[in-house]
């Protein structure tokens, strides 16, 4: 698959429509599935596109969606 599931942290409390672009540089490289309000931040799920580095910032409109790294899974 081109596209893995990354949690991301949006600035602000305003939650984005379903189905919402992220972009890095201006190209679009993801949409996210789903978002929740967290305490002034926004915590998301999106299909991000499996070249861009983990360490990224992408943005959603004109706010920037910080990554989060995930624990690394069990053995």
């Amino acid at each position: 698959p081109n596209r893995g599931l990354r949690v991301l942290e949006l600035a602000g409390d305003e939650l984005p429509a379903y189905d919402a672009e992220l972009t890095l540089d201006g190209k679009l490289v993801g949409r996210i599935t789903s978002a929740v309000a967290n305490g002034g931040a926004v915590l998301a799920l999106a299909y991000v596109r499996r070249e861009v580095p983990d360490d990224a910032i992408l943005h959603h409109g004109s706010r920037p969606a910080t990554q989060l790294h995930s624990p690394s899974p069990r053995p």
